[in-house]
């Protein structure tokens, strides 16, 4: 337990300590770990040089000016909204329509020509399938590297779509999973048991044996809960990480995942 305390941190919060996992001993039990799925956007990529830069990147180009800082206050509101629903019966088409509604939450207001509002999102869409508008996270590589050589299944479990594939296979992170599971092609995203389900059923592991790492408690860190899942949430943010076992940064997962049987 005092490696555990010691190697997952802590957390400040109105000038007190508090600790970045549940106070429950043995609820999260790392030792018999076989496969590690990872989240994808806001755990190893994060848009660059972000969302509001690149939307206002782009609707410049088509005559819209608006500064990326609104854009981002924008954006997050509506991804806020979008996200309070869980949705299934996933395709590429219902992908696509879910992020064409965010962009119009986010600045349809100052384009309300419907043609030109289709072009600008056209061209924002293509955007986000290239390598050249995400980053990784500095660390991301060389942990993902260094589990999958200690013996760890890595998997990426992500609610997106087929862009992602696009993005993982030009940033070389591709060749470090053993597969991809995208919501938009299983059919149904995070927090929903059945995404979990899912991928158990492939990696053919016990539940107990599976640790997800994500950036939402609710998503990420409920969804896996619900399925008997270990899960880590990635975030130094103490209003977000206070009542789940957590991570400041991924590679404190070297520490907490020393291998397979070490």
């Amino acid at each position: 337990m005092k490696l555990l305390e010691a190697s997952l941190g802590f957390a400040k919060s109105g000038g007190k300590r508090i600790q970045c996992f549940r106070k429950m001993r043995g609820e999260l039990s790392l030792e018999n770990i076989k496969a590690v799925t990872f989240d994808a956007g806001g755990t190893l990529i994060n848009p660059y040089p972000s969302v509001g830069a690149v939307y206002a990147e782009i609707l410049a180009r088509h005559k819209v000016t608006i500064q990326a800082p609104a854009l981002d206050h924008l954006f997050s509101s509506a991804l806020q909204k979008a996200q309070s629903t869980i949705r299934e019966n996933l395709d590429e088409t219902t992908e696509k329509d879910y992020w064409r509604k965010i962009a119009g939450d986010t600045f349809g207001r100052y384009c309300p020509q419907k043609e030109k509002f289709s072009e600008i999102f056209e061209d924002l869409f293509d955007a986000f399938a290239y390598a050249d508008r995400w980053k990784a996270e500095d660390d991301a590589a060389d942990t993902l590297a260094t589990l999958k050589n200690r013996g760890y299944r890595l998997a990426l479990l992500s609610n997106a779509d087929k862009r992602f594939r696009q993005v993982f296979t030009e940033m070389g992170f591709d060749g470090l999973f053993e597969r991809m599971f995208i919501s938009s092609e299983v059919g149904y995203e995070k927090p929903d048991w059945r995404i979990f389900d899912h991928v158990q059923k492939y990696l053919q592991v016990p539940p107990e044996s599976i640790l997800h790492v994500g950036d939402s408690p609710t998503r990420d860190g409920i969804g896996a809960a619900e399925a008997g899942w270990q899960y880590l949430i990635l975030s130094p943010k103490p209003e977000i990480t206070r009542d789940h076992p957590c991570i400041s940064s991924l590679s404190r997962l070297l520490a907490l995942l020393p291998g397979i049987n070490s």
